[in-house]
């Protein structure tokens, strides 16, 4: 049986980046050529009666699969981390900061769509202990730690205001990962509130996966100072039914009905694959199903190597 060694990034699980790589460098050259494991998944998510959105491409770019991977839907705090997190190690690169600079934790931001004032609620937030810190000083590393590693929305926040909105979606651009539409910073929903939220898709998820798979080559410090702290984030989360039961391999996020799982495969075959399932009550049957897939993905490219 084929070896092969997994991470998982359910919004988000990482592998080594290296932000200073050319977007260039980072396009798959060619076009390549669409999965023959086709007719399989979507045979199974017909069998499932699921809405389901794939985006997947092998690391050496000869084979990719897309379907519906361009309907967007809703994003969870987690996907605009890792651009958070690239744009403040690529502003450091450039000599724009320091990561020992610092700044006072405070709870209070401006609404960058309607200018309002807003408090985040410390009993809705991942990680509770960066409000002990208010009023303290906190390095710009620390703060990218507990955003990262402990999912908080108050770093987030705090560092979006820090390095600033508009540049954090000049790098969503950056990234090839358009898809990724972030339209305000993690702010709590208002009644009534109608103004559309942040979203992504799949194929905007695996551009994304695709930079940090690209880089792992580099082996700069930046890079894996920045894997360490995603590596670190699926500590603080219990096991996913039907994934592995090390909580340090997965981490999942589910939104109204939304399950969503997306990957690096490392093996023979490496390859990348953000899988989303709408509707499907019982997440077990989720779980399955996005394996299922996962497998019939990866026989495509054993049974394509071995021809």
């Amino acid at each position: 049986m084929t070896s092969r060694r997994r991470v998982r990034w359910l919004c988000l699980v990482g592998l080594v980046l290296a932000c200073a790589i050319p977007a260039s460098a980072q396009d798959p050259p060619g076009s390549p050529n669409e999965s023959p494991a086709r007719a399989q998944v979507e045979q199974l998510v017909q069998q499932a009666r699921a809405d389901v959105s794939i985006a997947f491409r092998s690391l050496d770019a000869k084979q990719q699969l897309f379907i519906k991977a361009d309907e967007p839907f809703p994003a969870a705090p987690a996907v605009i981390q890792i651009p958070i997190m690239i744009e403040l190690y690529t502003e450091f690169q450039a000599g724009e900061l320091r990561l020992t600079d610092t700044l006072v934790v405070h709870n209070t931001f401006r609404s960058v769509v309607d200018g309002t004032v807003y408090r985040l609620d410390p009993k809705t937030d991942p990680d509770q202990d960066l409000y002990k810190s208010l009023g303290k000083s906190i390095t710009l590393q620390d703060l990218c730690e507990h955003m990262v590693a402990r999912n908080s929305s108050l770093a987030a926040d705090l560092l979006i205001e820090r390095l600033g909105f508009d540049r954090v979606r000049q790098r969503i651009e950056s990234l090839h990962a358009s898809g990724i539409q972030l339209i305000h910073a993690i702010e709590p929903e208002k009644p009534g509130d109608k103004r559309p939220d942040n979203a992504t898709t799949t194929r905007a998820m695996l551009e994304l996966l695709w930079t940090l798979a690209k880089g792992q080559d580099a082996g700069d410090d930046a890079s894996k100072q920045m894997v360490g702290m995603v590596a670190r984030a699926a500590l603080h989360l219990p096991p996913t039914a039907g994934m592995p039961s090390d909580p340090r391999a997965v981490q999942s996020v589910r939104l109204a009905g939304i399950s969503q799982q997306a990957m690096i495969e490392l093996g023979p075959h490496p390859f990348i694959v953000v899988i989303l399932t709408r509707g499907i009550t019982n997440p077990e049957t989720s779980a399955e199903l996005m394996a299922q897939i996962e497998h019939a993905l990866a026989a495509g490219l054993d049974a394509n190597a071995g021809s």
